[in-house]
């Protein structure tokens, strides 16, 4: 933990060094940033809020963010009792093997942006919940630590896309009301954060954390589901208009 105290020092310094200073004047609109290649943004998904209220399409995001965020902080805080116990791996070996996640999720996330401008959101982020739920098996069922790690990485290509998508249709459905949005978003990491690793815990304490585990098919599985209950939503707030790409 010490070391990451060090990289914190180390932004610091390099901002004090290079003069970082934050621009003066109104920043772009956030929504900016999320733009196809197509004649259309993500900005154009769904229903407009009408004075300042937040549509039913960004409750459906609000939800899903929760329950992915409870996937990734399960995977942060239990994968290496996993590796330790089933995989065979040392404790050291272990708690290493979880930045297999970590890089799976940076050539997840620099290929992703790449396919969100091709793809429209909500069948991307389906496709990386099956992706997530391929790598998640392989992972789980893993004998030895080198196959088992290699399900991490491909857990973490999947996982790569599930927030940048998340927030980015929530944003994109709030329309007017994006501030209030990107503030009520936090809540929702912090629900998936705070509840769904004590609730894990819980479990593996009556049937280790091997078994335990199981309960991530689960929120993959709930978060399939609230994505296609997002995408109907989309479709009925917006009838008339056709499909579109958002980068991630």
């Amino acid at each position: 933990m010490a070391v990451e105290v060090g990289l914190i020092t180390l932004v610091a310094l390099a901002a004090v060094t290079f003069r970082v200073r934050i621009p003066k004047g109104s920043p772009a609109p956030i929504l900016d940033t999320y733009r196809s290649s197509r004649t259309e943004t993500v900005q154009d998904l769904g229903p407009r809020a009408v004075s300042g209220r937040l549509p039913r399409a960004y409750w459906i995001a609000w939800v899903l963010m929760s329950v992915t965020g409870s996937i990734e902080v399960c995977l942060s805080l239990w994968t290496a009792d996993v590796l330790r116990t089933h995989a065979g791996l040392s404790a050291g070996g272990a708690s290493a093997a979880v930045a297999a996640i970590v890089c799976g999720m940076f050539a997840g996330r620099l290929a992703g942006g790449r396919l969100a401008l091709r793809w429209p959101p909500v069948p991307l982020l389906l496709a990386a919940l099956t992706v997530s739920l391929a790598g998640f098996a392989l992972f789980w069922s893993a004998p030895v630590g080198w196959l088992a790690v290699t399900g991490l990485v491909v857990l973490g290509l999947g996982n790569a896309l599930h927030y940048p998508l998340a927030i980015s249709i929530a944003l994109a459905a709030a329309g007017p009301a994006a501030d209030k949005a990107a503030g009520w978003a936090s809540y929702s990491m912090g629900v998936g954060f705070g509840i769904a690793p004590v609730v894990l815990g819980w479990v593996a304490d009556g049937v280790g954390p091997h078994l335990a585990f199981l309960l991530l098919p689960g929120f993959i599985a709930a978060a399939m589901l609230l994505t296609v209950r997002l995408g109907r939503a989309l479709r009925v707030a917006a009838p008339d208009r056709t499909p579109v790409s958002a980068a991630a």
